[in-house]
């Protein structure tokens, strides 16, 4: 009888460990997807707290080196970036000569580039997200784009990894994000809690010891509300090719609030340009 009895509290006991197991494991979900709606509310108030616009000057440097680190090529040019609530626009520059131009209608997702040389332009238009801004992370934060969407739209499909992790110090929300394609496999992105949850690292992992690092560093506030970083250091090391790039944005001059129409952003093409449309 006693053993009987014994089994029966062992199995009850066993029932009660699994019951509070499943409990704690739901909890801890649901507090971590609350936490997530709260980190995404953070980032998309990074932007809308800029006000009429944000404008970024910021120059550009690119090394390649091999695996015993000489250098092969070097680049520096630089960038002038305005967001605004309904447009995207973006200048390249090279030794102060402005060769690139790209805008998009936040709206309609319209499109415009134009590219100027010595012997005249090239434009190019069309519709879509992504065309002129697949490289948003080189002067973005909290709307850094994975796969053509701001960092704030996929947080809710991120995993948390740790809620306190130490990074260089301090101590960020480290979180996993599975990507939809093939490559990159995935990202591991830190964020900072004392900045607004803006990044401090994202890691683009292409595939296993092929990962595209990004260093957020001297994040500023720029207005009482949000913060931008003055430097940006862009790591890549390609196994295949033997080679490693670097990549330093540093930041010149940044503003924010600035009214500008679409018009007044819209790159305009001169006459006798060559214009390509999109899917013709």
């Amino acid at each position: 009888m006693k053993t009987k009895t014994t089994i029966v509290l062992t199995i009850l006991a066993a029932a009660i460990v699994c019951v509070e197991m499943c409990v704690t494991s739901v909890s801890a979900e649901d507090d971590n997807a609350q936490l997530l709606k709260f980190v995404a509310a953070s980032l998309r108030n990074q932007e809308t707290a800029c006000g009429a616009s944000l404008e970024v000057e910021y120059t550009r440097v690119a090394e390649r080196t091999d695996a015993s680190g000489n250098l092969l090529e070097r680049g520096e040019k630089q960038y002038r970036y305005i967001r605004t609530p309904n447009a995207l626009r973006a200048d390249t520059l090279v030794n102060g000569k402005v060769v690139h131009q790209a805008f998009q209608d936040r709206a309609t997702k319209a499109w415009r580039e134009v590219s100027i040389y010595d012997s005249g332009c090239v434009a190019a238009e069309g519709q879509g997200i992504g065309e002129p801004f697949l490289n948003t992370e080189f002067f973005e934060t909290s709307r850094y784009l994975l796969e053509k969407k701001p960092l704030s739209e996929w947080i809710l499909k991120a995993k948390v990894v740790s809620p306190k992790e130490m990074l260089d110090g301090r101590e960020c929300l480290k979180l996993h994000i599975d990507n939809i394609v093939s490559r990159p496999t995935g990202f591991d992105i830190w964020l900072d809690p004392a900045i607004g949850y803006n990044p401090r690292r994202i890691d683009k992992i292409i595939r296993p010891g092929d990962v595209v690092t990004i260093n957020y560093e001297q994040y500023e506030p720029i207005t009482n509300k949000v913060w931008f970083p003055k430097r940006m250091v862009v790591r890549s090391i390609e196994p295949e090719f033997r080679w490693n790039i670097k990549v330093v944005n540093t930041v010149t001059k940044i503003s924010v609030g600035k009214a500008y129409t679409l018009e007044q952003l819209r790159p305009v093409i001169p006459s006798g340009a060559e214009v390509h449309v999109a899917g013709r």
